[in-house]
This record gives structure tokens, C-alpha cells and sequence, in this order.
């Protein structure tokens, strides 16, 4: 094994601080020059005047096969996935899981349902806001629209996009995970819950992308509170809702397990 000169680890920090001096500088770009066609806005010379990273330590960094604007736009594009704040989420069970922590502990399969409703009602509110907020996500849903289709489909950011999306949607796996266990529940045979990440991703999106045509997505009223008042729902909450209804069953090692059932009378 050869020694490594003293010179490596500066010239890695160097290279780590121009990679995210050109990845900051893609995302002002887009933030400053509108969503609509997305990463098509962007070039890796743009990003290397407007960082002043030197041309040649940036084309070092981006010198692959697929050519280094694809290379580029690649790399932005995880970066901008990683970039969606889900803190307000985070926070939000936090909070709501302490609320309905005595429901919670009173192994009442009925109490048990009702509290892991509310879970989902105000998760789901607190995190179609967020997204629907942040223009990072807009940018990314509006370079997701702008792969094409058919013959001009763009195979490596397709691939790149599909990437993404696997990881947005595996963050939440641990916390699916932690909540099923919670409310003495389990995936029904043959469903797993990566996948089950994969399609609340999909659903909280495409509430978001609606919700600044169609207001009314954010806020539809329905009697769930405990003793039957009007609570407000996202169109995303109540369609998770019935995701759960479909994707879980009672666990039977469990002292006890949500009554998903009694969601059904309501």
C-alpha cells in the first residue's frame, strides 16, 4: 500500500468545497431565472462564472462519459432533492404523537384508530405546506416535467429522477416503520414499506402541484375530531387515509392493534 502524500486530503476538501460552490450557485440560477423549464435553464458555465470556481477544477470534477452538462445537471439535481426542507414535518409528529400519546398507551383498539388518524391528518397537512412552499421542489417537479417522453425521453436524468425519488421516499421508511409498530400494525402480505414510501411520495407531490390552482385541496372539512367536530383535512391526508386502510393489517404479536375499521364508519 503505497503512502498517501500530505497534499491528498487538501486537494479532497478542495475539490468537495468547488463541487458545492458550483452546486449553490445551480441552485441560485434557478431560483433567479423562474421554474418553468426547470434544469434546461442551467449550464455548467453559467454555474462555474457565477461561482468562480476555476474552469478547470470544475470540468475535473464533471469529466465523465455522459458529458460534463449531464454530469452537472445530475449532480444538481440530487442536490436539489436533499434540499426540500422536511423539518416542519419532523416537527409535526413530534408534537402530534405527544398529544396523542394517552390514546396511544391505553391499547384501545378504537383509541389506538383514532389517534393514528390524527397522525396522518395534521403529518399530511404540515407536510403538502411545506413542500408546496419550497421552490427548490418546484424546480424539481418542473425538470421532472420536462424529461419528455417517447423517443426524446432523456434515459440518464430519467434514471437520475428515478434515483431521487427513491431516496426521498426511503427517508420515511424508519418512520413508517416506528408508527406501525406504534398502532400494532403491519404491511399485508407481499407489500413492503419502501413501497409504501413510494406512493405517499407520489400522493403528497401531486396534492402540492394542485394545491396553489385548487385551494380547497388544503382544507376540506370532515367530522373526525374525537367527539365528531368538523377537522380540517389536505386532500393528500384523507387519500393516505385510505392508503393506510389498504396497506396495513392488525399485527397479531401486537398487545394490540388499530381498529382501521371504525375509520370506515365515520
Amino acid at each position: 500500500m503505497g503512502i498517501m502524500s500530505s497534499n491528498e486530503p487538501r486537494k479532497r476538501l478542495k475539490a468537495a468545497e468547488s463541487r458545492r460552490a458550483l452546486l449553490n450557485a445551480g441552485l441560485e440560477l434557478l431560483k433567479s431565472r423562474g421554474v418553468a423549464p426547470g434544469l434546461d435553464r442551467v449550464t455548467l458555465k453559467d454555474a462555474i462564472e457565477m461561482s468562480g470556481v476555476p474552469r478547470s477544477t470544475a470540468y475535473r470534477l464533471y469529466e465523465g462519459g455522459r458529458g460534463q452538462l449531464e454530469e452537472y445537471r445530475t449532480d444538481l439535481l440530487s442536490d436539489l432533492d436533499r434540499s426540500v426542507d422536511t423539518n416542519p414535518t419532523g416537527t409535526a409528529i413530534e408534537q402530534v404523537l405527544a398529544e396523542v400519546a394517552p390514546l396511544i398507551e391505553s391499547h384501545d383498539s378504537l383509541k389506538l384508530a383514532s389517534a393514528l388518524r390524527e397522525v396522518i391528518r395534521v403529518v399530511a397537512n404540515t407536510h403538502v405546506e411545506a413542500v408546496a412552499e419550497s421552490l427548490e421542489w418546484r424546480v424539481y417537479m418542473s425538470s421532472l416535467a420536462s424529461l419528455g417522453t417517447g423517443v426524446e425521453v432523456d434515459a440518464d436524468m430519467t434514471e437520475a429522477f428515478r434515483l431521487s425519488a427513491q431516496h426521498f421516499g426511503e427517508q420515511f421508511v424508519e418512520l413508517f416503520t416506528e408508527l406501525s409498530s406504534a398502532f400494532g400494525l403491519r404491511p399485508r402480505d407481499s407489500l413492503t414499506l419502501r413501497d409504501f414510501g413510494a406512493l405517499v411520495s407520489s400522493t403528497i407531490e401531486g396534492s402540492a402541484l394542485h394545491q396553489p390552482v385548487e385551494p380547497r385541496l388544503a382544507d376540506m372539512k370532515r367530522s373526525t375530531g374525537v367527539d365528531g367536530q368538523l377537522q380540517s383535512w389536505s386532500a393528500a391526508g384523507i387519500a393516505l387515509e385510505g392508503l393506510v386502510v389498504s396497506w396495513f393489517e392488525p399485527d397479531p404479536h401486537a398487545k394490540a392493534s388499530a381498529d382501521l375499521g371504525s375509520w370506515i364508519a365515520w
